[in-house]
């Protein structure tokens, strides 16, 4: 039962290094003939326009049940100090959906 977080650990490591063995066999790999640079790249450009027009949905969504859940303790007369004790959780969810969304 102690060796589980080692095992963990091994295991994580392992993991981080057959992708990092993955990612450079592919970058090595030559990127084809015209044709397939040409179609990669549209599909680059399509994968960052959906991710950008997914991540501002999302950080509306986001924004929004911020605000619903906010007005609803405040209506539920939810503890003074456990209001004020949530804020930094309501702001790291706001900030982590922006800044995931200007990011892409």
């Amino acid at each position: 039962m102690e060796s589980i977080p080692y095992l963990a650990l091994v295991s994580a490591l392992a993991a981080l290094a057959l992708a990092s063995y993955f990612f450079s066999t592919v970058k090595a790999a030559p990127p084809g003939n015209d044709r397939m640079v040409f179609l990669m790249t549209e599909i680059q450009k399509g994968a960052k326009a959906f991710l950008r027009q997914e991540y501002t949905w999302v950080s509306f969504f986001v924004i929004a049940m911020v605000i619903l859940l906010l007005s609803l303790f405040s209506l539920l007369g939810v503890a003074t100090l456990y209001y004020f004790a949530l804020i930094p959780a309501w702001l790291c969810i706001i900030l982590a959906a922006l800044i995931t969304s200007i990011s892409h």
